[in-house]
């Protein structure tokens, strides 16, 4: 494997999703989301039928957290 002596974020910017821990206690800069809430609601769209209906879409709230791996665009 060779390096490529990227800098973060200088050269190269890293985000994640989900809001792992880690990555935030890193300063990753990601979007959080309820992982508990989203394992719930998938369990009930499964569990019962009326609710799993064709095209039923469950949309929940996310929040940004600005950590230190991503910069502006270059223009």
């Amino acid at each position: 494997m060779t390096r490529r002596r990227q800098r973060v974020p200088e050269d190269v910017s890293v985000t994640g999703f989900d809001g792992i821990r880690p990555a935030l206690d890193a300063g990753v800069t990601t979007i959080v989301q309820p992982v508990g809430e989203k394992g719930r609601q998938a369990g009930r769209l499964l569990l019962d039928p009326a609710r799993s209906s064709r095209g039923r879409r469950v949309v929940l709230p996310t929040t940004f957290f600005n950590g230190t791996t991503a910069a502006p665009p270059r223009l």
